[in-house]
């Protein structure tokens, strides 16, 4: 992320690996939000490219369902949670406390208070059309809810 007021994001949402749930929760959120001027990003706590490249099929495939046009610009490499990126998002969402409140306080832990939490179950705890498709979806719809409500869009 850029340094620039207007290139810092309303959202960003981090899960593990910046590869399912993350990269559902940012496409989904930039899809309601188009035109708005609100838009978020997604970053991973722990990203290993040696395992994982560009985005999850599943994820890719629960986006179509819903009408959310996946470009190949959206299909990146996941991306590493950084300080700066924390510094400049607005609102940071973890996507699953049990699972990523500890690695937020073990590498952050100055911004630890920053986070809210989700639970939002990895792909290996809970099926597709459950995690994204139901857990994932209602929950960026309410924050998107708030979001507009707070900036007055609609």
């Amino acid at each position: 992320m850029r340094s620039s007021p207007a290139a810092q994001p309303a959202v960003l949402f981090v899960c593990t690996l910046n590869y399912y749930r993350s990269r559902f929760a940012h496409l989904y959120f930039n899809h309601l939000a188009k035109g708005t001027g609100l838009r978020a990003e997604s970053r991973g706590l722990v990203v290993d490219r040696s395992r994982m490249q560009g985005m999850s099929y599943y994820a890719g495939q629960a986006l179509q369902v819903i009408g959310v046009d996946v470009t190949e610009g959206d299909k990146r490499d996941p991306l590493q949670l950084t300080e700066l990126d924390i510094r400049q998002a607005r609102r940071l969402v973890a996507l699953c406390r049990s699972e990523h409140e500890p690695v937020v306080a073990a590498r952050f832990p100055a911004y630890r208070d920053r986070f809210e939490y989700w639970d939002v179950l990895d792909i290996d705890a809970r099926h597709t059309n459950a995690a994204l498709g139901r857990d994932c979806r209602r929950q960026v719809e309410r924050l998107w809810m708030d979001l507009r409500r707070d900036v007055g869009t609609g």
